[in-house]
């Protein structure tokens, strides 16, 4: 195996050995090795439920975190992360890295997206907004779940070219739209529905709690608002123009 795929046989064995510990392979009798069926969607890059690019985003960029450990500890995440770039800079901070970013959001959340869609019921919705929405995974999902809806992702400029992908590919070129924006400084584009997907779980509550209160404001008439991320709890409640409480 190893002279077929022109690696080293020692540290190649060293790797099966992992992979199987962890299930991804099985060893048969022979010493021979095969993928279990229900692995085979993670890993299959023409697959929904393929997983490799955000594994790859794991272990480039989220493992560094990992040598800050020890200052994290002395010192506290927030004092520690003052000193760096903020997130979306050190993201995309040069050509490759955004389009690595985007692979790794699509990986992790374009499966899941169709289940979420579905159970969204969004075949009354017209109009939805994805608020940093990236290359549409969540966008693109209700769409081909509902021919009812249009979707519009809301993002950082440079996204944009991501999202003219996943149209192309899809064959939504009347249906998703893209509106550029910064979902901190700027007013959200209105709709019947606002998603926000794993936006709120990021930020602090402060921030979270104008972020909803945009979304409200965004709301057209008896619309609402769809948030897809870890159970996330707010103290504050909302005034009735929709800002959020001093």
């Amino acid at each position: 195996m190893a002279d077929a795929l022109g690696t080293d046989a020692d540290t190649l064995e060293r790797m099966l050995l992992v992979l199987t510990a962890f299930g991804v392979l099985r060893r048969r009798s022979e010493g021979r090795y095969e993928m279990p069926g229900e692995m085979r969607p993670y890993l299959d890059r023409n697959d929904d439920q393929y997983v490799g690019g955000f594994v790859d985003h794991l272990v480039s960029e989220t493992s560094t975190q990992i040598n800050r450990l020890a200052a994290y500890l002395e010192h506290g995440k927030t004092a520690v992360d003052e000193q760096l770039p903020a997130p979306f800079e050190f993201l995309y901070r040069d050509e490759q890295a955004p389009a690595e970013f985007m692979a790794a959001m699509w990986s992790l959340s374009f499966a899941p997206s169709k289940e979420l869609a579905e159970l969204a019921r969004l075949n009354e919705v017209k109009s939805l907004i994805d608020v940093g929405g990236a290359s549409g995974p969540f966008a693109v999902a209700a769409l081909l779940r509902s021919p009812t809806p249009s979707a519009t992702v809301f993002d950082l400029p440079l996204v944009e070219r991501f999202v003219a992908e996943s149209r192309h590919t899809y064959d939504l070129a009347d249906r998703l739209d893209f509106v550029p924006g910064d979902f901190f400084a700027d007013e959200l584009p209105g709709g019947d529905c606002i998603a926000l997907g794993y936006v709120l779980s990021d930020w602090t509550d402060r921030t979270c709690a104008n972020l909803l209160a945009k979304a409200y404001r965004a709301c057209h008439g008896h619309g609402r608002t769809h948030s897809r991320q870890q159970p996330h709890r707010l103290r504050w409640g909302f005034r009735p123009n929709g800002s959020a409480p001093a």
